[in-house]
């Protein structure tokens, strides 16, 4: 199985952060002075990025504990299908809600909630074993 593209993912999902939090330093505002629209989309870049890599990460975390391969990706799907899952149930009124009164995009948080929806579909079609494949639905999840 190849897994470099999980190492890439979680490689580029660091850069992001350290990037979104290099912003955040450079423009100089005070924390307090921020709009609801701004601190969610802060929020929103370090927090998914620090998922990614830790999602990215974890089937080999279940690999060394010498499970079998097939297992570990579907206990790995099943973990980020979880995530996504709460992150729709938790998320998805705020963010309406913000694009409702204009802090943010109603294009871009309907089109993230879609894609959401769409990966944890994957996820959870990979758990019940109708996709087979082992990367590819944790990388579509990613």
């Amino acid at each position: 199985m190849d897994t470099s593209a999980l190492l890439t993912v979680a490689e580029v999902s660091v850069a992001f952060a350290g990037f979104a939090s290099l912003i955040t330093v450079l423009a100089k505002q005070n924390a307090s002075d921020w709009s609801e629209g701004n601190v969610v989309r802060f929020y929103t870049m370090i927090f998914h990025s620090l998922f990614s890599t830790l999602f990215a990460l974890l089937p080999f975390s279940f690999l060394a504990f010498e499970i079998d391969p097939l297992t570990a990706w579907k206990y790995s799907g099943a973990v980020l299908g979880g995530y996504l899952s709460l992150n729709l149930i938790f998320g998805m009124p705020h963010t309406a809600r913000l694009a409702k009164t204009g802090e943010l995009s109603i294009y871009a948080v309907a089109f993230t909630q879609t894609l959401m929806v769409g990966c944890l579909l994957v996820q959870f079609l990979s758990l019940l074993g109708v996709l087979v494949q082992v990367t590819e639905p944790i990388l579509s999840g990613l």
